[in-house]
């Protein structure tokens, strides 16, 4: 038996979390899609008489994930039950693998299933609410969903590593972080760049087209880190977080 994976062992623990989750997973769903359900027959008392599914769709599909993503190993908040959470008879790969599958892509084909089931529903009602309100069809695998979708899948790791390394009300904690985090990020910039970029600019603009070179290619390589490095890197650091937790 191998002791980084075995399937009938990785199995075993997917049920086992797929039974555990489940009631936090319905619950969002049904929170999230009879919110927007309901929420239909106010459209025309907002003054908002249109109703677009790919943004009632991307807005559920993130606050749902971020939510269930954050209430991920929540065992290891518990002293008592993250002793027996990392003492299962199972590796940290597949720990970390099923806790990934299930508020990832098990939540990703969750939410799908159950708003596409839903979005006749809501056309329908938001019909009867009021006859001027336009509805824009739904279409699962249109252009906007499926990036929706894709920056889910890059985003979600955000909350994992929240999840193992904070402890309790991982959610708001992970969101202040992000936004301290970007609140640094620009202060830096503005120190340490503003005045060279606010002295250089004429020269730079006058003698480069940055247009088409240095922000082109800049642009080009900062999405290329969040598309191919930004997961696997919260991947990791979720791995090692929850294997040094098991040490």
């Amino acid at each position: 038996m191998n002791k980084h994976f075995d399937f009938s062992r990785f199995w075993l623990l997917l049920k086992m979390e797929m039974l555990k989750g489940r009631k936090a997973i319905v619950m969002t769903l049904v929170i999230i899609l009879g919110t927007m359900t309901i929420g239909t027959v106010s459209e025309p008392l907002l003054d908002d008489n249109k109703i677009i599914h790919a943004e009632n769709f991307a807005y559920g599909l993130f606050i749902g994930g971020f939510i269930l993503s954050s209430l991920a190993f929540s065992s290891l908040s518990n002293s008592l039950k993250s002793f027996q959470y990392l003492t299962l008879p199972a590796s940290t790969f597949e720990k970390f693998l099923s806790m990934w599958l299930l508020t990832c892509i098990g939540w990703m084909v969750a939410y799908t299933i159950g708003y596409s089931i839903c979005a006749p529903l809501i056309s329908l009602i938001g019909q009867l609410s009021s006859d001027s309100l336009v509805i824009v069809p739904y279409n699962p695998l249109g252009g906007f969903i499926i990036t929706v979708l894709k920056f889910y899948f890059v985003l979600q790791g955000i909350f994992l590593v929240g999840a193992v390394h904070l402890k309790g009300y991982v959610l708001p904690k992970t969101l202040f972080a992000l936004v301290l985090y970007g609140v640094l990020c620009m202060l830096i910039f503005y120190l340490f760049l503003g005045d060279m970029v606010n002295s250089e600019v004429e020269q730079v603009m006058s003698n480069v087209d940055l247009s088409k070179t240095t922000i082109n290619v800049l642009w080009v390589g900062l999405e290329w880190i969040f598309w191919w490095l930004f997961a696997p890197l919260c991947w990791i650091i979720t791995f090692l977080g929850l294997k040094e937790k098991e040490v």
